[in-house]
Parts: structure tokens; sequence; C-alpha cells
């Protein structure tokens, strides 16, 4: 039979005291690949674009699953990723400083990245943009988007863009480079994970585009407590506190970062199923939702994070890689740091309670 190259790798001859182990870890292996198979299933249900993101975070995820979790700087912080705050951030910040500037040099794909995606040829891009002028910046969930006249360039999670005034040196590598006609530039680069989209503003981008145009913002009047409320169903209310806020596009651009503050500022731990939770605790979360990512949007994004000139916003964050080890500001336990559901949680046991 012709290998697939997902067969789980054989146990070689070893010692008696780490056989055990070793069978452990090919368990660990074929639960992998199984899940790599059940992933490429699933995704090709989906468009073409949405089968490339999902098979991506697919792999990604079975990665974490083989060698254990990513290192914290991979999680958070070190790959940047952009959440409703920081989203919210950079598109004010590029209405300011970009909008009404003509593209007159466009560079995509310069550099090779394995995980940073396109639409269509990155090559192609230089036609497309040269020329335009930048007329409006925006975000929706945790993309933020420009419109360059009747095309959107659309930038995901995993995509960090920063701004370049006339003479600074521009970077040896990255995965864009818009230089505007008066001489500045914004440059973008993806480190774990990212996508730079460029299409006909208005078309159908699949699954992950819609839900994050047609989902209420948090930041929104629209998001109140009974549409959070609908959330809550039959099925979702057996998902522990993290998956039902931080998966399935349940909250557009609410992922694993903002969450641990929103959780320990309601005082609900991560792993907490969500129909244990009473009434009241259930308003609290509501309005640390609320309350939280407003906060972080207004002080410019998390202090894990870094804005379009590259300075950290200024949301201190209590849950995240920066405090891990350290006392709880609240009740003065250890913030401790583990990993659950392919990422880092950030916990402190005296407030937060499973």
């Amino acid at each position: 039979m012709r290998s697939t190259g997902l067969e789980p790798v054989p146990s070689r001859t070893r010692p008696s005291n780490v056989r055990v182990c070793q069978f452990r870890h090919d368990r660990v292996l074929y639960a992998r690949n199984e899940m790599i198979i059940q992933g490429m299933k699933r995704v090709c249900q989906r468009s073409r674009r949405d089968c490339l993101f999902r098979l991506r975070c697919v792999i990604m995820v079975s990665l974490n699953i083989q060698n254990g979790p990513l290192p914290c700087n991979a999680q958070e912080g070190g790959a940047y990723m952009l959440e409703i705050p920081e989203a919210a951030t950079i598109a004010m910040q590029c209405k300011k400083t970009i909008a009404g500037k003509t593209i007159q040099k466009a560079v995509a794909g310069m550099s090779p990245h394995g995980l940073a995606w396109y639409t269509g040829d990155p090559s192609s891009y230089s036609q497309m943009l040269e020329g335009r002028t930048i007329r409006s910046a925006s975000y929706f969930g945790g993309r933020m988007e420009l419109l360059a006249d009747e095309l959107a360039l659309s930038f995901n999670d995993g995509v960090n863009a920063r701004y370049l005034e006339k003479g600074e040196k521009r970077p040896d590598k990255h995965q864009l480079l818009l230089e505007f006609e008066d001489g500045d530039a914004l440059y973008c680069t993806v480190q774990m994970y990212g996508g730079i989209c460029c299409f006909p503003k208005g078309s159908d981008q699949g699954f992950y585009d819609t839900v994050s145009r047609e989902k209420p913002s948090p930041l929104s009047d629209a998001f109140d407590e009974a549409y959070f409320s609908g959330m809550l169903t039959e099925t979702t209310q057996k998902l522990s506190a993290k998956a039902f806020l931080a998966t399935e596009q349940r909250i557009p651009g609410l992922g694993n970062g903002c969450l641990q503050d929103i959780l320990w500022n309601a005082r609900v731990h991560p792993k907490r199923k969500m129909n244990t939770l009473a009434d009241a605790e259930l308003e609290t979360l509501f309005h640390s939702v609320k309350r939280l990512l407003a906060e972080m949007t207004e002080k410019g994004g998390r202090d894990t994070e870094k804005d379009l000139f590259g300075k950290p916003g200024g949301y201190m964050t209590v849950m995240s890689k920066k405090n891990a080890g350290g006392y709880c500001p609240h009740c003065g336990g250890v913030i401790k740091r583990m990993a659950y559901m392919g990422g880092n949680i950030y916990v402190c046991e005296g407030c937060q309670r499973g």
C-alpha cells in the first residue's frame, strides 16, 4: 500500500522503562493524523480559501499536539495576533496616516512563507494595486481592511502591519510592501500564519469574512444581553468558557488573548462548563466581554501586542505571558500558565475556580 505520510511513527526497540512513554507518544501521533484527516474532510465542504485556512489551522494544531505546546512567544505576543482591540486601533491609525495616499509600488510574496496566503497569485498584486489610492480603513472582527479604490485589501489576525515614513529603512523580509507616492510606506509580515487578501470590494470571500461582517461586534449596541443569551444553546452550554467565547467564530475577533482578562474579570475559569454558570455569573460574564473589549480598544490595544507604529498597546494585561508566575492583583494568588485547547491559558485559581 502506498504511504500517505500520515501513518503513526513505529516504535523502535527501546529499554522497557521508556516503552510506555513511546506507546503514549504513538497514540498522540495517531490522534494527530486522525485530526488532519477529519479536518480535511470538513474543510472540503467550504470554499477553496476557507479550505486552505482551516487545513493550515488543523496542521498547526496537530503540530502542537505532536511536539507539545508552542513556545509562549509563538502563541501570544511573539506571533502577532489581531483581535478586536488591535484591529480597531490599527484601522483608525491607517485612516489618519495613509488614507488619501496613492500606491506607487506594491510587492507581495517577496519572502516565501509556508503559512502566509493570498488571494490568487501574489505576483499579480503589483498590477492590481499600483496607481490606486487608499480611500478608507475599517475593521471586521479581528480583520483590518483597506479600500484602494474599488479593491479591498484585507489582513486577517496573523498579519503584522507597520507604517514607515519617508527615509526609514525598509525591512529585508516582508509578505507585502506598499510604497506611496509621497515616500511613506506600509509593510506587512507574517510570523506564524496569516492571510493578505486583495479582491473586488463587496465580493464573497467565504465563511470567515462573511461572519466577521455580519455578526455584531461586542463594541456595538447590537451586541446586547439578549444577543449574548441567544448564543447559549443546548449544544454550546456543554462547552467550556474558552470554547464558548473564543471558537467557531461565535464572537469574531475575540480570541485566546483578550479572553484571558475577560474570564479573570468575570471570575470564571477557562475550563469551566457554561452550563454550570448561574444567571448572575452569566450576566457578569456578558458585561466583562463588553467592558474589557471596550477598554482595550480605547487604550489602543493590549500591552502584549503592537500598533501600526510598533508601539505596545496601553491596556495593561493581567492574565498574560507577561505576568505568568507573578501574583494576582486581586487575591495574591499565583498566576499559572497551562496548555489548553491548542494554546496557553492564564489562571488565578484563587479567583477562578473550575
